[in-house]
């Protein structure tokens, strides 16, 4: 039986869904940081794990915040209030970021 690329295209999200290795379960990044959940090859660099995941979740958790109101049609006084909040998570975050490879780098030397 002859594909397309057509034919491929259409199977592909199909071919996506099926886990390579079965039994695991994929945690976005920062999940996977807090739970500690990290491949040893990359613990080394990301030594201290909890400190970068729950940096990362504030960065993460700047971007519902900015859409959800937006789409739900607030008013602009809790628009306002959000991105006001949305803003110091992703300040938060960075920070935290900054602090956790600060530390690394300090406990490296």
């Amino acid at each position: 039986m002859e594909h397309d690329a057509r034919d491929l295209a259409l199977d592909r999200p199909r071919r996506l869904l099926h886990h390579p290795a079965p039994g695991r379960i994929l945690l976005p990044a920062a999940l996977a940081l807090i739970t500690g959940r990290v491949p040893q090859r990359l613990r080394s660099r990301l030594a201290p794990t909890r400190p970068r995941g729950w940096a990362l979740f504030a960065l993460y958790l700047a971007a519902p915040l900015n859409a959800v109101r937006r789409l739900a049609g607030a008013s602009p006084g809790l628009t306002l209030a959000a991105t006001a909040a949305a803003g110091t998570l992703a300040v938060t975050g960075c920070v935290g970021a900054a602090l956790a490879a600060h530390r690394a780098t300090r406990a490296a030397a």
